[in-house]
């Protein structure tokens, strides 16, 4: 069995760009369903459904050093497309052995909002960009697990269509 332990090191590249994006972190999007609240009769209290395959709003958050020139291209109209990849430890826990496996997450967002930040001495700027998602994929030792395009309706895990039987109805 393999244990995770951390991320290694991460590098972000903007789409069919050679040169790294000079960042501090990332804050990757989170996946809040959709739910509709019921009650009633038959209902003990209130039950919160979930609606198969709709998500909340999803923001991705760059967080940058100092005030870099990449940040700013971050702040055009239209699609934003960033690729991601990360080195994470782990251990065999049957044989010790510490190994890395490698993470690709390929995203792609509209730019929703960007705070340079503020000027101290010694210190970074605490600069932000945040980035309204639209498409995300994301591999694991080159095996994709999840993959959610919300403009084409695509949600699968481990490959599986979660949607299949709703697109099936909806004609798709």
């Amino acid at each position: 069995m393999e244990i995770p332990l951390k991320t290694i090191d991460f590098s972000v590249f903007e789409e069919g760009k050679a040169d790294r994006l000079a960042t501090a972190n990332i804050e990757l999007p989170g996946f809040e369903t959709l739910t509709t609240e019921i009650s009633g009769a038959g209902v003990m209290g209130i039950i919160e459904v979930p609606s198969p395959g709709q998500f909340a709003s999803q923001t991705l958050t760059i967080n940058w050093n100092v005030i870099v020139r990449q940040a700013f291209s971050m702040m055009k109209s239209g699609q934003i497309a960033l690729e991601f990849r990360s080195a994470q430890q782990i251990v065999d826990n049957t044989s010790g052995a510490v190994l890395a496996e490698g993470i690709k997450i390929t995203f792609r967002g509209l730019s929703k909002n960007s705070n340079l930040g503020s000027l101290a001495k010694n210190e970074s700027t605490g600069g932000t960009t945040e980035l309204e998602m639209t498409y995300i994929k994301i591999f694991i030792d080159g095996v994709a697990v999840l993959e959610v395009d919300k403009l084409a309706y695509v949600f699968r895990i481990n490959g599986e269509d979660q949607n299949s039987d709703i697109k099936k109805i909806l004609g798709y």
